[in-house]
């Protein structure tokens, strides 16, 4: 589904500035964009009642069996009812891709067929949402009562309950109805079944390895911050030794760091070809570094697609090495991309994202960061009260963590800045001094604010 290929770049500096004049030219044609999809969207939706097929039914009295594979299929065959534009049914298929993955393990972890199911409905709702012109939460209801039901989490397409299955009613008041749904393939499902695999950490590569190829990496690694050349020569070496020994996994690791040097030094197509390599790594957590560091490239480069497609690939990889804060900072630089493009939209929908994403982590620090980051966003595109509300949520956070002191004094200071140019002087002030006070405790404190 994604491009991975390596695409041309033709520029020679980073971080072009966007003119004033292309802002609003810019901000016009998705203007008008917007209100031509939006009439076609009102269109469709005017007939269209979703409701979950679940609210009607009485499970005391039918079988409440349903297997993960109805739940897959029939999510899918939803994006198609409510005419979900392409860029939606490829947000959400990014998350059942990971469900599908996790429900052909012999062991499937509910939590995170769950979790992933929770953050495809959401993209779902958001846009029945914005269609309607009124809040829905239809896809996550569904999927709720779904699994307050017996689910079987190992993926079984012969097994079918029809009792649950979401439907939509159309302007003829058909149904959507499993029969008339295209089945999951059987020969795709076995072709899942046969990757390779079990999830490799990332020391597996290290601890594998030869006493020469760790002396040369290792070599390599202490001349990467003062000799560059030095420390390619040295990966080149290990690159040898590597290939020799069938060592796919410290390849990846070896191509990775290469990539990181040229892309320090603006080498960018010599980046952009080693992180390319890197994604050969079985090591899922090198293969998603590997993916979000090239996205972030082409974004700096102000290349859309191509950025887009290596953001995804980048989640779809830390979720299956089961990371969530690597999924998180992923989001979260997608997100950042939206705005930058003055796409509200999706800036909400990946904001919103980057925080369910933090909060399965358990760490304040990793969710006050994303509180922050989807702040400047909305701040960013406009959206002053929601940009104020998450600094003050960020700042809140923030606070649990004794280390974060001055991350505290600046969301403070940030939201202090935006109700001032907003007019709103006394709450400036009185936000001014909560930054001042945090300031105040973060030892041998030099340049806090006037």
């Amino acid at each position: 589904m994604y491009n991975t290929t390596i695409n041309p770049i033709n520029i020679v500096y980073r971080k072009p500035p966007k003119s004033d004049e292309a802002k609003n030219s810019h901000a016009q044609k998705e203007q008008e964009q917007s209100t031509l999809e939006s009439n076609r969207r009102e269109s469709v939706y005017t007939e269209i009642s979703p409701r979950p097929q679940s609210a009607h039914i009485d499970f005391s009295k039918v079988n409440n069996t349903v297997n993960i594979a109805q739940i897959i299929t029939d999510f899918r065959n939803t994006n198609i009812a409510i005419n979900a534009p392409k860029e939606i049914q490829e947000e959400v298929d990014m998350y059942l891709a990971l469900v599908e993955k996790e429900s052909l393990k012999e062991n499937p972890q509910r939590s995170i067929i769950l979790s992933n199911l929770k953050n495809a409905s959401r993209i779902s709702d958001k846009y029945i949402t914005d269609a309607l012109k009124k809040p829905s939460n239809v896809v996550e209801g569904w999927i709720d009562a779904l699994f307050a039901q017996n689910v079987v989490l190992k993926s079984d397409p012969t097994q079918i309950n029809e009792v649950f299955q979401i439907k939509f009613q159309d302007k003829n008041t058909k149904t959507t109805t499993e029969k008339e749904e295209e089945p999951v393939k059987q020969e795709e499902v076995q072709k899942v079944k046969e990757q390779p695999s079990p999830f490799k950490k990332s020391s597996d590569y290290y601890l594998n390895a030869t006493d020469e190829l760790k002396q040369t990496f290792g070599k390599a690694k202490k001349f990467a911050k003062n000799s560059p050349a030095d420390a390619l020569k040295q990966y080149d070496e290990a690159l040898k030794i590597a290939s020799s020994d069938n060592n796919q996994a410290f390849l990846g690791a070896i191509h990775f760091e290469k990539a990181r040097i040229f892309d320090q030094y603006d080498y960018i197509p010599n980046a952009l070809d080693e992180y390319n390599k890197a994604t050969l790594s079985p090591d899922d957590n090198l293969k998603s570094r590997a993916h979000l560091n090239m996205a972030k490239i082409y974004d700096e480069y102000v290349k859309y697609e191509p950025a887009l497609n290596h953001y995804h690939q980048a989640i779809a990889y830390f979720g299956e090495a089961n990371n969530p804060k690597g999924q998180t900072i992923a989001v979260k630089n997608l997100s950042g991309m939206f705005a930058q493009k003055y796409d509200k939209k999706n800036t909400e929908i990946f904001n919103r994202l980057s925080i369910d994403s933090a909060k399965e982590c358990n760490d304040n620090k990793t969710l006050a960061d994303a509180l922050s980051d989807a702040a400047k966003n909305y701040e960013y595109i406009g959206e002053n009260k929601k940009a104020l509300q998450h600094y003050r949520e960020a700042a809140k956070t923030y606070s649990a963590d004794e280390e974060s002191i001055q991350e505290v004094a600046q969301n403070y200071l940030d939201a202090s800045k935006l109700m001032r140019k907003l007019g709103n002087y006394a709450k400036a002030d009185s936000l001014l001094e909560k930054a001042h006070q945090y300031y105040a405790l973060i030892p041998q404190a030099q340049n806090q604010p006037a």
